[in-house]
């Protein structure tokens, strides 16, 4: 009967933990991703769709995106594209491409308008 989102973290090889479920809402938590180039960019699936930290778990944004609202049961990080891949229960997969933008969102706060990086497009 508990449905609060645990999630945990721990910096010093599991001796301690701390609670980095912030402001996720309630609901089952399934599985969580790390950037593998900003540590402090997370990704967790849960029973109300994909949510993203970029502060290690301080604060938590809904990637929406037209995705319905939906449990996401395993994420995936495609390291060459820096896509995100979603599974969900039941409807299929999503995949979010290129999600580097999100790790230059600490630099937005307080502007009106940004152009963030973009990489060179491949031309077959």
């Amino acid at each position: 009967g508990d449905f609060k989102p645990y999630l945990l973290k721990s910096t010093d090889k599991g001796a301690t933990w701390v609670s980095i479920s912030a402001n996720l809402p309630e609901g089952s938590a399934y599985c969580i991703a790390e950037d593998f180039v900003d540590p402090n960019l997370l990704f967790v699936g849960t029973e109300y769709g994909v949510h993203f930290s970029n502060d290690g778990g301080k604060n938590w944004r809904q990637l929406k995106g037209g995705m319905p609202t939906i449990a996401i049961r395993d994420i995936a990080i495609q390291k060459r594209e820096h896509d995100l891949v979603l599974a969900s229960f039941g409807r299929g997969f999503f995949v979010l491409d290129d999600y580097s933008p999100l790790r230059h969102l600490k630099q937005t706060e307080g502007k009106e308008a940004v152009v963030f990086p973009i990489k060179d497009s491949w031309m077959y």
